[in-house]
């Protein structure tokens, strides 16, 4: 019967030797239809399973041909709690609590998202949703959310976000590329970006600078006003102002990028880049378009956590972080040394037609 049993469970058919005779601890291998000691075959412990849910054991039991299986030992019993023990250890690892534990088990390696801190509001939370339609029936989404999330894309590589988030903001802004992305259709990329102002090598170990990033987009047809946290005369009141004009009036037409410090909104990282969609301004809080959205998605955050971020000083240049303000050019400007035809270049390191960068570096 058993040998039955095997033929209906076990592929390729195994031959029709009843296993309970051979010495304990023996393994029937299920490929070379021999007894060996490897780990990879069956164990003869595992064939008490195999009879037990086999078809045929009624009607084999009728006709006299059920083998009864021995008695199990103390042992045998250990290792299948053991093994239930295990089955409900892989079970646990399936919550989202232990999806790192779970990846390690697996054999898989990385990390999938990130949990959002305490110190912001995940858009799309209970929270996040109110603190939307306050924000849209206090004209908090009027200036450049809904231009910005038609637009809305993910950073195709870790270290990008610079750029990723820059090719949201000019297609929002309706800027035409004037060279083609793919077929006939000319488009905003990060990779576009990429090819015409960044040192991909570069880029791919340390990210880019805000002096870069305002150099791209106005190599790219946008006028541009940068500040830096530290810079005179400029105070968390300026930069609300600033965000007031960016969200809530349709007719300034411009959309702010922040470069901040994610350790001050204790998420994990240090420099980044993103676009500011909505401003808040009864709970006083700017809605983050977050480009890396394989690591957090979008979340509202204080007006002065995001203010005290930006103030953070960057360790290799020494100067603040900031943001900057980018609009369309009309008509758009070019680069005094570039034209699309000519490779790529660092915008960061010329100067341009209404716009002359400061030489120093920011992250």
């Amino acid at each position: 019967m058993l040998a039955r049993c095997l033929q209906q469970c076990i592929k390729p058919s195994l031959p029709l030797t009843c296993m309970r005779s051979q010495p304990q601890g023996s393994r029937l291998c299920n490929t070379r239809h021999e007894h060996c000691g490897t780990s990879q075959c069956i164990d003869i412990e595992d064939l008490h399973t195999l009879c037990d849910t086999c078809p045929e054991r009624d009607s084999l039991r009728s006709g006299g041909g059920f083998i009864t299986p021995p008695r199990r030992s103390k042992s045998l019993l250990t290792t299948r709690k053991r093994r239930r023990t295990r089955n409900m250890q892989i079970q646990q690892l399936h919550s989202e609590s232990s999806q790192q534990q779970l990846a390690a088990a697996t054999g898989r390696r990385g990390i999938y998202r990130r949990p959002l801190p305490s110190t912001v509001v995940a858009f799309n939370s209970e929270s996040g949703r109110k603190l939307f339609g306050e924000a849209l029936s206090q004209g908090g989404l009027e200036g450049s959310y809904w231009s910005l999330s038609e637009n809305f894309n993910t950073q195709s590589e870790p270290s990008s976000c610079g750029p990723g988030t820059l090719a949201m903001v000019l297609n929002s802004l309706a800027i035409d590329p004037q060279r083609k992305w793919k077929g006939v259709w000319r488009w905003f990329t990060e990779d576009l970006l990429i090819k015409c102002c960044f040192d991909s090598k570069k880029l791919e170990s340390s990210g880019t600078t805000l002096t870069e990033l305002a150099g791209c987009a106005r190599c790219n047809g946008a006028n541009v006003k940068l500040k830096l946290a530290s810079d005179e005369g400029e105070t968390i009141e300026t930069f609300r102002e600033s965000l007031r004009r960016c969200t809530m009036d349709p007719s300034s037409e411009e959309r702010m990028v922040v470069s901040f410090d994610r350790g001050a909104l204790q998420q994990t990282g240090t420099g980044h880049f993103s676009s500011i969609g909505a401003f808040h301004p009864e709970e006083d809080k700017v809605l983050v378009m977050e480009v890396a959205r394989f690591k957090y998605f979008p979340f509202w955050c204080s007006t002065q956590v995001m203010w005290d971020a930006m103030k953070s000083v960057d360790p290799t240049t020494g100067e603040s972080r900031g943001y900057m303000t980018v609009q369309r050019a009309e008509p758009p400007g070019q680069c005094q040394i570039h034209s699309h035809e000519s490779g790529p270049h660092l915008c960061g390191a010329v100067s341009y037609t209404h716009l002359t960068l400061p030489t120093k570096r920011i992250v």
